[in-house]
């Protein structure tokens, strides 16, 4: 039997290496303290993830299922497909996507009690950049 492919389009975009500066005042001090925030377009990246989900009743469906066929932590099985060879860090750019996966219910937590990442080497698809996932 095929294994269920999840499909999240797009390219990700990494929440910890485009974080913007945000200055503001400390509420213990009262000085003035440098808080990095996610930039427009990591928000933007994660909006549209969570717009995806939850416009999709079946595919949360169906990866609620196969979850239920599993133990905890689960393999999740990442391919990335990205639109060019620009170098990135596997763990930044599925950062949003966890946190996403999470808050939409798909997965009570990104901790290892619940998660184990397995990278597959990413490849490059420049028309039609996605992420395909795989619970194992």
């Amino acid at each position: 039997m095929e294994p269920t492919v999840f499909v999240f389009p797009g390219e990700l975009i990494s929440s910890k290496n485009s974080r913007r500066p945000l200055i503001c005042k400390s509420k213990a001090t009262g000085k003035k303290k440098i808080v990095p925030v996610k930039s427009q377009i990591a928000k933007a990246n994660e909006s549209s993830i969570r717009d995806m989900i939850r416009k999709n009743p079946d595919f949360v469906m169906k990866w609620k299922l196969e979850l239920l066929k599993k133990s905890y932590p689960v393999r999740l099985r990442i391919q990335i497909y990205r639109q060019s060879h620009r170098i990135f860090d596997y763990n930044n750019i599925t950062q949003n996507l966890f946190d996403c996966i999470v808050k939409e219910g798909l997965l009570p937590d990104d901790n290892m009690k619940f998660l184990l990442p397995v990278y597959e080497p990413y490849k490059v698809d420049k028309n039609k950049p996605r992420t395909e996932i795989i619970i194992e």
